[in-house]
């Protein structure tokens, strides 16, 4: 079964679970706040128990949603993303709603925990605009509910590197490393151009060496705007390329060292 396939699959089981709630929901909340009718146990309890299948088969389906390479299609995980938004303004009507009837149980209703629903949060804060997750937020925070998927950063992947890309990078990071030392027996004192050149190619082929260690330098840039945060990471290969390619050591020597250059001595003046 290819990913497209189990992921169409268990779409249509959380469809499924979704309207099998809300046909039970729709006409039983419109009875009790309409005509109040008072809720009996037995419908809060089937209430509470349809809504948690469904929020929680859709929480479930968004975290393993990564692992079936669902995320690579952009289109779809926005979708996804819209989907969330919806599922948590019907999860906060939903929890809003158990909450002004649960004295039909005597105080035995259970608050959600602190961190349900937050796969679905941070589908949210990641995809939509920062307009729509501020506005959610703001709701959850105002009612109490869990905001840990919007408050705290999923941890990021593992990166791998496959054996033959490991090798390749480093013979040819090998190879340009032995032409870059070359090139400063030939030029030990290069032109400004030639310089430029020569730390390009450098940084080039340290990085491609490092390329295999990823994650071994990481240079990271966080910003926040807008209530999101925005990142830039340059990992292993391409920090090794920016860190040989912005600094140059020789000339921070050369700047640092002090003139040797005697003052030339004054003539005294003919008389």
């Amino acid at each position: 079964m290819t990913n497209e396939i189990e992921v169409s699959r268990i779409e249509a089981k959380v469809n499924e679970l979704k309207e099998v709630y809300l046909n039970y929901i729709e006409p039983l909340a419109h009875d009790v706040l309409e005509n109040n009718t008072p809720l009996k146990a037995g419908q809060f309890t089937t209430c509470l128990r349809l809504g948690n299948a469904y929020f929680n088969a859709l929480e479930n389906f968004v975290a393993n949603s990564g692992l079936l390479s669902a995320h690579l299609n952009g289109k779809w995980v926005t979708n996804l993303a819209e989907t969330c938004h919806t599922a948590l303004v019907s999860y906060y009507t939903y929890i809003t709603f158990l909450r002004s009837h649960s004295e039909c149980l005597r105080g035995a209703f259970a608050e959600p925990d602190k961190h349900a629903m937050a796969g679905m949060q941070r589908m949210v804060k990641e995809y939509l605009d920062p307009k729509t997750f501020e506005a959610l937020f703001k709701k959850f925070s105002e009612a109490k509910l869990p905001i840990q998927g919007f408050t705290v950063e999923a941890h990021e992947d593992i990166k791998t590197i496959s054996k033959a890309q490991l090798i390749s990078c480093t013979v040819l990071g090998a190879v340009i490393l032995a032409i870059s030392i070359c090139l400063s027996l030939y030029a030990p004192n290069p032109t400004p151009y030639q310089t430029f050149v020569f730390r390009t190619v450098l940084a080039v082929g340290l990085s491609m060496l490092i390329a295999g260690v990823p994650g071994f330098i990481n240079v990271k840039f966080k910003a926040s705007g807008l209530g999101q945060y925005f990142k830039a990471v340059a990992g292993g290969a391409i920090a090794v390329f920016l860190i040989i390619y912005l600094v140059n050591p020789a000339e921070l020597t050369q700047s640092a060292t002090p003139s040797t250059t005697q003052p030339s001595s004054l003539t005294a003046p003919n008389s």
